[in-house]
Order: C-alpha cells, then structure tokens, then sequence
C-alpha cells in the first residue's frame, strides 16, 4: 500500500514538473509600432502617414496610415496602401524617408547592411538613421494643393529645404 502511494505520488510530481508554467498578468509584448516626428516644445508627435512611397505627415486626404515592425537594423512598413504586405523603409542619399516595393531582407545579404537603430525602452523609442537621431521635415513642393511634410533623415551639414521642421522620429508601441 504504502509502495503504491509513493508511486501515485512520483508520479503526480513528474506530471506537474512536465506542465509549462502559467504566466499570471504577463502579455506578449508588442512588435508593432507607429512612427512619429517629435517637434521641439510639442507634447505629442506629429504621426507619420504614407503617400505614394514617400513618408510625409499633416495631410488630411490622399494617404495612408501604417504600423513599422522592426528586423534586425531593417524596418517593415505595413498599410492597407499596400494590402498589408511589408516594404521595406529606407532613406535617399538625400534622407528623404521613401518605401521601397518589396519587403526588408531578415538579415543582412551581400554585404548590405540596415541603418536604423532603435534606443530607448518603454512604449516610446528613439529612432536613429546611420547612428543619427535628427530628422526633419520639409514642404513637398511636388503636391502644393495637398500639402503635406517630407520627413528626412539628417545625413549631412545642409538641408533638403531652408527652415525645415527638425525633431526627433520616435516609435510608439502599438
């Protein structure tokens, strides 16, 4: 009796210890983010929106929004403008932020490498373009009627418009 008992016991405990722990309050973290241009005195950042394949802000028509996913030092775009299909985010020789047709590489290929880094922790992180975290924004000469910001990445001594919006591109948790 007592023999059986024991190995009742035994067992129960195997049984237990092979049984995944259950995570009490925890939460799949998001992977999902918003980008945005933090101006200098402003208490939220101005979200970014998609026309075309350019990265832009401001607009009340002719755009669309999306949602970033990070690989690596690479960055996804994802947007109904493009059925949800990832495309890669990058920036000109100029900096002016673009969507390109397909998506990202999930790891560094023929020597190429991603740009952007993310520094922070929390729901809110600084993005960085080539180790630098100043962007801006310029007027699209290209679309006077709607209107609209071209956000660029700083990349060199001049800017791509004279007084341009500068600030800091910020990736919030969805």
């Amino acid at each position: 009796m007592i023999k059986q008992l024991l190995y009742i016991s035994l067992i129960s405990t195997l049984a237990l210890a092979g049984t995944p722990p259950v995570a009490c309050g925890s939460s799949t973290p998001s992977l999902s983010y918003t980008l945005g241009l933090l101006l200098p005195g402003a208490s939220q950042s101005q979200t970014l929106q998609i026309r075309r394949d350019q990265i832009v802000y401001g607009l009340s028509q002719g755009f669309s929004d999306f949602e970033v996913t990070f690989s690596g030092n690479f960055v996804n775009v994802i947007s109904p403008g493009f059925n949800n299909e990832p495309r890669e985010l990058y920036s000109e020789c100029d900096g002016k932020l673009l969507v390109s047709d397909v998506a990202a590489p999930t790891v560094s290929q023929d020597g190429r490498k991603g740009t952007w880094t993310f520094v922070g922790e929390g729901n809110q992180l600084t993005v960085q373009n080539n180790g630098e975290s100043i962007f801006y924004s310029c007027p699209n000469p290209n679309e006077p009627i709607r209107g609209g910001q071209q956000v660029y990445a700083k990349t060199g001594d001049s800017f791509a418009c004279p007084n341009p919006a500068v600030g800091t591109l910020v990736a919030m948790k969805k």
